[in-house]
């Protein structure tokens, strides 16, 4: 059977890092903890990715921890194509956050937001009181769930580096389940997604067969994610990442509307230079400009809305927070 398949599908998704993903019985891929691993994209990056013992990854934190702030969130928290000392993480902790308040990266390439909330449940044990729970995720991932056309199908074959994906969270019931990937249902979206000859064609299918309880889910999940930070003592955020396609519109890719969310878009450039500046020549991610915008963007519109305070954030960004 799986020759069949192999004939006929036009090969797997790209590399996002060698040899630092696993499976995961409840999430379908994870960090692989202690690892390390080379992304090279020609033209465009080529940088080291290094993952603890936790599964996270490496963050530039300073002092002893205090405070932790936990990022969930998709390859633009992780820092797909950045090192590890640049992404928005490591630059919050190292130029925005006093020593003490530390970042923990908690984003993995790929994840929608009902994986990022199955990763907080993974984590929710660590999190102590005043702790900041951080959603971060970007417009697409409010349609990266498992009952989506496009989503579950684009895993179904995917080796290389992330093993052999099996499951998917998926919210049912106003409750995360472990989803089965392999269904004869996704078999089938998998062959017309990623087929040779109509792969390129019915991909629009995605935007026909879109799941209308899509947003509905992510409100869904983004307030019991608000929830179990509460339960913990920690306070809680929602900020969308907005993509360097995004930048100089009025809106994001996909419907967001009830999502409670702090707006830090207004911080990225507006004009198609410097938008093109923040970006990779061929890559739809940040370069480390972005990630450095990204970083400022967020921690000065926590400080203004109360979630930061003064105390916690360095003294230029106590007294610009207003900006």
């Amino acid at each position: 059977m799986g020759l069949g398949y192999w004939a006929v599908v036009s090969g797997q998704l790209a590399d996002r890092g060698e040899g630092i993903h696993d499976t995961h019985p409840r999430l379908g891929w994870a960090l692989k903890p202690g690892s390390t691993g080379i992304h090279a994209s020609p033209g465009n990056f080529s940088v080291t990715y290094n993952i603890d013992s936790d599964g996270l990854r490496v963050v530039t934190n300073r002092g002893e921890a205090r405070t932790r702030i936990w990022i969930f969130g998709d390859s633009f928290v992780f820092g797909h194509g950045v090192a590890d000392a640049d992404t928005l993480a490591s630059r919050m902790a190292r130029d925005w956050l006093a020593p003490g308040i530390h970042v923990v990266n908690a984003g993995v390439s790929g994840y929608g937001i009902a994986q990022q909330f199955q990763r907080l449940l993974e984590l929710e044990d660590r999190i102590k009181p005043g702790d900041l729970v951080l959603f971060a995720p970007t417009s697409d991932d409010v349609e990266r769930t498992f009952k989506s056309f496009r989503y579950p199908a684009q895993y179904l074959f995917r080796e290389k580096s992330h093993g052999q994906i099996e499951v998917c969270p998926d919210l049912q019931n106003g409750a995360l389940v472990t989803a089965q990937l392999d269904t004869p249902w996704n078999h089938i979206k998998a062959l017309f997604y990623r087929a040779l000859l109509t792969g390129r064609g019915l991909a629009g299918l995605h935007d026909v067969f879109y799941p209308p309880h899509a947003l509905e889910e992510a409100r869904t999940m983004v307030e019991l994610a608000r929830a179990a930070a509460a339960k913990r003592g920690a306070r809680f955020a929602l900020v969308i990442l907005p993509r360097p396609e995004e930048c100089g519109t009025d809106g994001y890719r996909a419907d967001l509307s009830g999502l409670a969310f702090l707006d830090i878009k207004r911080f990225f450039p507006v004009e198609p230079r410097e938008i093109a500046a923040i970006g990779f020549p061929t890559d739809h991610h940040w370069n480390a400009r972005g990630h450095a915008i990204a970083a400022e963007a967020i921690v000065r519109t926590l400080l203004e809305r109360g979630v930061l305070k003064p105390g916690e954030v360095v003294a230029e960004a106590a007294v610009n927070g207003n900006r």
